[in-house]
């Protein structure tokens, strides 16, 4: 019998977005690039995890997060989903927000997928995003 074997990404979008408020907004929206191979590809696979770690914490209890495969946030893979920010042990202002997902997702054409954020009340900075899905 042949063996099928699974593989597990994991993906990161690094760079800072500040000043994230109540509202969705797409100057704000991260970009993530799935990493098929070959880069043109389209991706499919399972979306498992998405992380964010965050700092700047400035009154805000939870993030809305949502996961779309267009710049303008109309055209969703994951609709508004709301994770509870939990604040460092030792730094109040620091944290971290997880979603587990478990979809299954095909993209016509490339691996590019958009996440759009925004807080219940005050602001926060998005330091880093993870994705974790499996092929």
């Amino acid at each position: 019998m042949a063996r099928i074997k699974r593989y597990i990404h994991r993906v990161t979008m690094a760079t800072p977005i500040t000043g994230i408020g109540t509202a969705f907004a797409t100057a704000k929206a991260a970009t993530v690039d799935l990493e098929m191979f070959p880069p043109d590809s389209a991706y499919l696979g399972r979306l498992h995890s998405v992380i964010y770690h965050v700092s700047a914490i400035s009154s805000a209890a939870t993030l809305t997060m949502r996961l779309c495969t267009d710049t303008a946030g109309d055209v969703m893979l994951v609709t508004d989903t709301d994770g509870t920010i939990y604040p460092g042990v030792t730094t109040a202002t620091k944290g971290s927000i997880s979603y587990k997902l478990d979809y299954d997702v095909g993209l016509d054409a490339g691996d590019q997928v958009y996440l759009f954020h925004k807080v219940n009340t005050g602001s926060l900075t998005i330091d880093k995003i993870e994705i974790c899905w499996e092929e």
